[in-house]
């Protein structure tokens, strides 16, 4: 019997983690800047092979530094859109077939929304609507990541190329949304981006477009990809072993990140259960909703402090609590200081 595993019977990824894609450009856009990126992969135990295997994940920290350093040594504080540059649907592998399938570009959305587990598990994608606005959220949730404003910026570059492709070459953007501070040198983030204004420190970063697109035939769809009736499954990726209360508290993070206020009775309902089956849940787990839904905020509140320049009441009021105060002492009963001590602490450590 051959011992060798088939990509379609690799796990899926762990917590953290996310499929290799894009980073696959890492070593020629380094090359096309005059570096080698043999020492940087190194440094992390990599190869250039190993970026080529496509069914390869990789955790969040890893690609977060490579990212960052590769950034730090060419002096290229916009090598993440550089690589993004080069992305599209190709990259993500069995989402981005789906997508292609789709035969409007909400269904093409939709797809890739909810089949992105299979793809990255330390972020989330979000279609927000809000009026005649549609924003395409990435958030990212995993608390101390390394080269996080890094790893938002090339998420929300794919995602402008992603929407490049599925609504064709008249779509444009009507905004961009980043939330890491200002570069020091914006001309090479508004390069990637055309023409279209880009708001740092925002509380979520997305690429914000015209509802009118939503309805839009799929551009990828008049390439002969479109089957209505049978969308490809990316179900062949066996799920990783995850526990309940570990998938609601991830589920508490989403509805956060995505500017919802969660309740006990909403968690229930995106998770598919009963409220009395959520209750049970926790109690077999010796937690409480409340006690989770501190946890989650105090996780996304953690990610915003150390990751954006928002103050604590920005971060009181997309959180959800009634003021600041109310946010400080949770913060300080969770974290054992105030969210001011702890951002001086993170940022002198950094």
């Amino acid at each position: 019997m051959d011992a060798r595993v088939s990509p379609a019977m690799r796990l899926a990824p762990r917590e953290g983690q996310l499929r290799v894609s894009i980073i696959a450009y890492l070593p020629g856009a380094l090359r096309g800047l005059g570096i080698d990126p043999e020492p940087l992969l190194a440094a992390r135990s990599l190869t250039e092979t190993d970026l080529r295997d496509q069914d390869r994940y990789l955790d969040y920290d890893t690609v977060g530094w490579l990212l960052s350093q590769g950034a730090h040594i060419s002096g290229r504080p916009d090598l993440p859109l550089l690589i993004a540059s080069q992305g599209g649907t190709r990259d993500l592998g069995p989402v981005g077939r789906l997508m292609c399938t789709a035969p409007d570009v909400r269904s093409a959305l939709k797809r890739l929304v909810e089949s992105m587990h299979a793809h990255d598990t330390g972020a989330v994608v979000a279609l927000t609507i809000e009026g005649e606005l549609a924003y395409l959220s990435y958030g990212i949730y995993m608390p101390n990541c390394p080269g996080c404003e890094q790893l938002n910026a090339g998420a929300i570059l794919m995602a402008y190329r992603l929407l490049r492709e599925i609504c064709g070459p008249r779509w444009r953007p009507l905004d961009i949304r980043l939330s890491c501070r200002r570069p020091d040198q914006p001309h090479l983030f508004s390069q990637h981006f055309g023409a279209t204004s880009i708001r740092y420190q925002s509380e979520v970063s997305a690429v914000v477009f015209s509802t009118a697109w939503l309805d839009c035939p799929n551009a990828l769809a008049s390439q002969g990809n479109v089957r209505v009736n049978a969308p490809e499954p990316v179900e062949h990726v066996t799920p990783a072993p995850i526990d309940e209360r570990h998938f609601a508290h991830r589920q508490l993070r989403t509805m956060i990140l995505t500017n919802h206020t969660p309740c006990q009775a909403s968690l229930a309902s995106a998770l598919g259960v009963h409220e009395r089956t959520l209750n049970r849940i926790f109690q077999r787990y010796a937690t409480t909703f409340r006690k989770e839904l501190t946890t989650a905020r105090m996780d996304v509140a953690s990610q915003l402090l150390c990751d954006t320049d928002l103050t604590a009441g920005q971060i009181a009021t997309y959180l959800g609590y009634s003021d600041c105060s109310a946010f400080g002492r949770a913060f300080r009963r969770a974290c054992g200081v105030s969210p001011d001590v702890w951002r001086h602490r993170k940022m002198s450590s950094a």
